[in-house]
């Protein structure tokens, strides 16, 4: 039979020597954190001193005026905010990289949270995670456009943590650099757990015995996977910390986008207390900045396709009234990069993306997309927010707007006379008058969205919908309008957040006399000059496609419901003609059938004009 008394009693032995070494180990990391890196005062005290972490969540350097780039400091387990990032000489790891020439451009703040380890109370990793975000709430680091993570420790799973939680956060986080974060669990932690009843300690044992770091670390990776997880720089310890190494090589490198460095001479406390501007410590973050950050606040990185440049201004010429109008912004640089479409309240010219926020990987493009909604302008203007500098002024002009007019004209002209056969090909007149006023609706705005679909094929199917709903408001034919512009609205929810869909839904609104035009939680309340009249696409008609339109009149006083828009066309027709007197008799009785506030406008200015 097997003797086990001897191996067990080796077993215990070892143990017994291995929980002596790391509570000597404890103690001198304790007394390493409040500052004390040689020599070995009183461990009670330096215990106390670790329990009260007396530093909080605090700004360094904050500029009254927001600059672009946060870089927040996160300590580790046994640290405090301030106290972890300072040396014996008093020397700050946050005044170095203050006084560094990137210094004007950066905002410094240092996080901290609980660090009562021996009293089992302090936080565990997802704890600090999300008292983490609830300072970036508070101190209102989520205005920043960038935000750099500088990580002590345990600090990196604290923000990776975060990270992984909050993908919009991480979307703005363009770099991580961790000063020997244990990303497989510190070698010591193991032990630890037998003699500190805390949550912290028991998440960073070894990676294969963790599963939450098991978890965290496929998470990360599929925050990589996305494309959103920052780039991650390290840099780990070189000398052991009273004769053990916190955290090896082997840990503190596992997520590393580079090779990293070591820090010669640091041990895991010291690591992060440098003590001149040229250590090596500052000159990673230093180094890290100026490659993953710095280049996207430059504006220069980015070009805008077909378009000259007058003064600080990019100058698109819009030739095509009818159809989307495309330049192409190409980030050159070697990073992803963000851009945003800055839309003006009141603006007519329909951009795609709607989203105002867009993010284009290293050396590739995103196409910029435009057409007129509503009246003709000669000239319409956006800003591109291309890294962090001043907006860019974009300035879209239509070089003739003679012929732009025709065009436009002609293209209502021609769905006039689609809507006009659609309304002939019925078998069934007294049918199609039995719908409902909805049905009618969809119907008519189906017949004018298949032949825009036909005419207008680079259009995306939301846009062309758009594009369906202005020409439809252009006609006078508010309620199928309506109908095109919800449906629009169905396919692309954010469109109801663009400004030229919001004053194309103003001008419907004032047409249809209905002031919630988008079926989302936005509702426009019209006050009298909420709206604009567009200009009267007849007026550059000819005699045979004033004819056309005068058939549609015909067939849509014959159904139920839509009697007062063909009077309201019918009057536009002799607006066109130069007969305001018959056209104003007609605008009344299309508003005895229903009162608009589009109608009481078109009555205002014939009567002004009369006078």
């Amino acid at each position: 039979m097997r003797n086990h008394a001897q191996p067990f009693t080796r077993q215990l032995a070892h143990g017994r020597f291995a929980v002596a070494m790391v509570a000597m180990l404890l103690s001198a990391l304790l007394v390493a954190s409040c500052k004390h890196d040689n020599g070995s005062p009183d461990a009670q005290r330096a215990v106390q001193a670790a329990e009260a972490n007396r530093n909080g969540p605090q700004w360094i350097f904050q500029d009254p005026a927001l600059k672009p780039v946060a870089v927040v400091f996160i300590h580790g387990i046994f640290g405090d905010a301030l106290d972890t990032w300072t040396s014996t000489s008093g020397v700050r790891f946050f005044d170095l990289l203050h006084q560094s020439e990137l210094g004007s451009q950066l905002d410094i703040y240092a996080f901290g949270y609980t660090s009562d380890m021996f009293k089992g109370g302090s936080l565990s990793i997802d704890e600090a995670a999300r008292s983490l975000h609830q300072y970036f709430q508070f101190h209102k680091l989520l205005d920043y456009d960038h935000i750099v993570v500088v990580a002590h420790s345990m600090g990196g799973l604290v923000a990776m943590q975060e990270l992984t939680s909050h993908i919009d956060l991480a979307k703005k986080v363009p770099l991580m650099v961790l000063y020997a974060t244990p990303q497989e669990g510190s070698q010591i932690t193991a032990i630890a757990q037998h003699i500190v009843d805390n949550d912290a300690i028991r998440q960073m044992l070894l990676v294969d015995q963790n599963d939450f770091l098991r978890e965290l670390n496929n998470e990360w990776a599929e925050l990589r996977g996305s494309g959103n997880a920052p780039r991650v720089i390290c840099a780990y310890e070189k000398r052991p910390t009273n004769g053990v190494m916190i955290v090896p090589w082997s840990s503190a490198t596992r997520h590393c986008d580079e090779a990293p460095p070591a820090i010669e001479g640091s041990d895991h406390l010291s690591i992060v207390k440098p003590t001149k501007p040229d250590d090596l410590a500052v000159v990673v973050l230093v180094n890290a900045l100026e490659t993953y950050v710095m280049p996207r606040l430059d504006a220069s990185n980015w070009k805008l396709s077909n378009v000259t440049i007058q003064g600080s201004d990019w100058v698109y010429e819009l030739r095509d009234v009818n159809n989307f109008n495309r330049a192409t912004l190409t980030n050159t640089s070697a990073l992803s990069l963000r851009y945003r479409i800055i839309r003006p309240d009141n603006s007519d010219l329909y951009i795609s993306p709607e989203e105002s926020t867009r993010t284009v990987a290293a050396g590739g493009s995103d196409e910029i997309r435009m057409f007129p909604l509503g009246s003709l302008k000669d000239e319409y203007v956006f800003q591109l927010g291309l890294g962090s500098n001043a907006a860019r002024r974009i300035r879209v002009l239509i070089p003739d707007m003679q012929a732009a007019l025709a065009a436009r004209s002609n293209r209502s002209t021609e769905t006039v006379a689609a809507v006009d056969r659609f309304l002939r090909s019925r078998p069934d007149p007294i049918a199609f008058n039995s719908l409902s006023a909805q049905e009618k609706s969809e119907a008519l705005a189906n017949a004018a969205f298949e032949f825009l679909s036909a005419t207008s094929i680079d259009l995306p199917d939301h846009a062309k919908w758009v594009l369906t709903a202005d020409t439809l408001s252009r006609i006078g034919m508010s309620e199928s309008a309506l109908t095109a512009l919800r449906t629009a609205e169905r396919k692309s929810p954010t469109l109801a957040q663009s400004a030229g869909a919001r004053d194309l839904a103003a001008i419907i609104s004032a047409q249809s006399g209905k002031p919630k035009v988008f079926e989302s939680p936005t509702t426009l309340e019209l006050a009298p000059n909420d709206f604009e009249i567009q200009d009267n696409d007849l007026i550059y008609a000819n005699e045979a496609q004033r004819k056309q339109w005068n058939g549609l009149t015909a067939r849509l006083e014959k159904i139920s419901g839509f009697e007062g828009e063909a009077f309201l066309i019918r009057g536009d027709i002799e607006v066109a003609n130069g007969d305001k007197k018959e056209a104003s008799k007609l605008y009344q009785q299309a508003a005895n059938v229903k009162s608009t506030p589009w109608l009481e406008r078109k009555l205002s200015e014939l009567q002004t004009d009369g006078r």
